[in-house]
């Protein structure tokens, strides 16, 4: 993954703390993960930039980490209100929950849910980037970035 292409265009991270993000955002630069990485604290920030641009491809992610555990509104929240947007914001991204989480119902609700590709504990790592790459790869075949 280190050449001076990148992987995908964008990369949108959902997690309340910030050292989860900074890792994250390691990784992803150093691999050429992303052109743009979209960093939300808050699951409710990152479901109103989804609301305001849902009708723009353009601007979603092919990727979405999400955490599980946040204030407010949780990671299953957070899916729950992104099923009710247009097809458009969740039938071309590839959703992984990346959480630092045990609890094994979590892991069977991430897995009941239709639009949750993969289950991953923290910290992000190469070796999990590239199982992103390839779930991305399986799930969407003729996507094509530069």
């Amino acid at each position: 993954m280190e050449n001076n292409s990148f992987t995908f265009e964008k990369v949108m991270m959902i997690d309340d703390t910030e050292m989860h993000r900074y890792v994250a955002s390691y990784f992803i630069k150093k691999h050429n993960f992303s052109r743009e990485i979209l960093e939300f604290g808050m699951a409710t920030e990152a479901l109103k930039f989804f609301e305001e641009n849902q009708h723009n491809p353009d601007a979603l992610p092919q990727v979405i980490l999400l955490d599980i555990r946040m204030p407010e509104m949780d990671g299953f929240q957070f899916l729950e209100h992104l099923k009710l947007l247009p097809s458009i914001a969740k039938e071309l991204i590839c959703i992984v929950l990346l959480s630092s989480t045990l609890d094994p119902q979590d892991q069977a609700r991430a897995e009941q849910n239709e639009i949750v590709k993969a289950f991953m504990g923290k910290p992000l790592d190469e070796a999990k980037l590239q199982e992103i790459h390839r779930l991305y790869k399986e799930t969407f075949p003729v996507t094509v970035f530069v």
